[in-house]
């Protein structure tokens, strides 16, 4: 191998042949390594007990960014998507005035699709705490993240100044939305 090698380049050297394992990465609040080699019957558990959390690892939102669901999220999206644009262009009018509208309608609604179909879905998988992690077998190319704990809310919805706030306990959702200017018109107080 006679490949000149620069500052900054990364090499990495992966067998074809190699079946036997595959390649973790840690992201998010940890210490220690970020880049594991794993067997590929590993666990999610097994991978967690190696990892090195720091006083401000969130340990209980822990999740997973994984390729395999992020295609099965792509798929999901654009079978919606299909089926949306199937139901707008083969929608029926009865009057001339009801077709304008749909027409007008099915502009809006195509031009979002055309939009949608380019969201790129990131394979997230949350973590139940409550699961047996042992039977969560991981796949190559897991992206295990580790969130860091934050004393932060954030407000938003129906209030009239939408803002993140520093958390603290026993304090209402009413008290949280008046430090955001309180609620709007359009808010259910229902709920």
């Amino acid at each position: 191998l006679n490949a000149k090698v620069y500052s900054r380049d990364q090499i990495e050297f992966i067998s074809n042949n190699n079946q036997k394992n595959m390649h973790i990465t840690i992201s998010g609040e940890h210490a220690g390594s970020s880049n594991y080699v794993v067997n590929r019957n590993s666990s999610f558990k097994d991978i967690l007990n190696k990892v090195q959390f720091t006083k401000l690892s969130a340990n209980s939102q822990v999740h997973v960014f994984r390729k395999s669901i992020a295609k099965l999220q792509k798929n999901l999206i654009t079978s919606s998507l299909k089926e949306l644009e199937e139901s707008m262009l083969t929608a029926s009018s009865a009057t001339t005035d009801e077709a304008i509208i749909r027409k007008q309608e099915a502009k809006l609604v195509l031009d979002f699709i055309d939009r949608a179909k380019g969201v790129q879905p990131k394979g997230r998988v949350v973590i139940n705490t409550n699961s047996n992690l042992s039977k969560f077998i991981l796949e190559d190319g897991d992206v295990i993240h580790i969130p860091k704990k934050s004393h932060v809310i954030t407000v938003e919805g129906q209030v009239k100044i939408p803002s993140s706030l520093t958390f603290v306990k026993g304090i209402s959702v009413n008290s949280d939305s008046k430090k955001c200017g309180g609620l709007t018109s359009r808010e259910d107080q229902k709920n």
